[in-house]
């Protein structure tokens, strides 16, 4: 965990965080059409509009609701360099992101449109701390244990979910936190040996070269 400069980026890992955290920002920049098209919208979904599913995850509210995502974004695609190849990255949003769709339309009837990433950030913030526990086992342990407590605050009846209503434009949907956060441990399944792999890697490069 944050080895943001040792070894070298790679021309992969940096196109794929600069393309990522591109394609959130264009999509919105496209504004309300590209919102519209891509948001989960589940009468759109239920005449066969299956993309949205997942789509619904990278378009957001405005501004205030981009911006607070795309820097959660950012600072994991740092933070978590040493844990997540590209590809890795690429299967953990997929993952991620289809759990939340999935989740909001079986188990959500009463939500008819959702749009956003924090749940597919729920998903990589949660798989991160999972699978680098072991190099770094104080801080992710705090972390982990703070997200989860705020998770299980943000189930409780009464909750406020318009606490952020004036910076992003509407109601925080905690259940796709939830539901996020729980994709984890299907990537952490799929990444272990990948990831252990990756980070010891990672921890060789960083260590003094002999005198």
């Amino acid at each position: 965990m944050f080895a943001l400069f040792t070894p070298r980026w790679t021309r992969g890992e940096a196109l794929f965080a600069v393309g990522f955290v591109a394609m959130v920002l264009l999509a919105g920049a496209g504004g309300d059409a590209v919102r519209d098209a891509l948001r989960f919208d589940r009468e759109a979904i239920a005449a066969g509009q299956w993309w949205r599913l997942f789509t619904g995850n990278f378009v957001h509210l405005g501004a205030g609701h981009l911006w607070l995502d795309v820097t959660g974004l950012a600072l994991l695609l740092l933070f978590f360099r040493d844990v997540f190849a590209p590809r890795d990255w690429a299967l953990a949003v997929v993952v991620g992101g289809l759990a939340v769709g999935a989740g909001l339309w079986y188990l959500n009837p009463d939500v008819w449109r959702y749009v956003g990433i924090s749940g597919v950030l729920h998903t990589l913030l949660f798989a991160g701390l999972l699978l680098s526990f072991r190099h770094s086992p104080w801080i992710n342990g705090i972390v982990f244990v703070a997200m989860a407590a705020r998770i299980f605050s943000e189930q409780q009846p009464g909750y406020d979910v318009n606490y952020l209503r004036e910076t992003i434009g509407g109601a925080v949907m905690v259940d796709a936190h939830f539901y996020g956060a729980l994709a984890a441990l299907p990537v952490v399944a799929l990444l272990w040996r990948r990831s252990q792999a990756r980070q010891l890697h990672f921890r060789a490069a960083d260590l003094p070269s002999p005198a």
